[in-house]
C-alpha cells in the first residue's frame, strides 16, 4: 500500500458516517476519508467505482507514527493477496 509523504501533527477527526445511495450493479462503494489540505483536514466524500474482478478495495487510513500522522492511501488489492501482501500491493 502506498504511503503518502505527508505528515501531520494533529490527529484526524473522527470518521464521518456517510449515507450512500443504494448499491449499483457492477460497482463498489469507496468510503470517504479525511484528507489534509496543508492547513486543515477536509472530508473527501465516498463514491461508487466500477468493480475490478478478482480485487477488493482497501480504504485510506491515517496511521500514527512517532507523534505524527501519516495518510496511507487506499487502493485495489488482489483477492488472493495475504494480509502482508495486501498492504504492499494497494495503491
Amino acid at each position: 500500500m502506498a504511503v503518502l509523504s505527508m505528515e501531520v501533527r494533529l490527529p484526524p477527526p473522527r470518521e464521518r458516517r456517510e449515507t450512500f445511495p443504494p448499491p449499483r450493479h457492477g460497482h463498489v462503494w469507496i468510503p470517504g476519508y479525511w484528507d489534509w489540505t496543508g492547513a486543515r483536514y477536509a472530508w473527501v466524500s465516498g463514491h461508487w467505482e466500477p468493480e475490478r474482478r478478482g480485487c477488493h478495495w482497501v480504504p485510506h487510513r491515517w496511521i500514527s507514527r512517532d507523534g505524527l500522522w501519516v495518510l496511507q492511501a487506499g487502493g485495489w488489492v488482489a483477492d488472493d493477496a495475504g494480509p502482508a501482501q495486501s498492504l504492499a500491493r494497494a495503491g
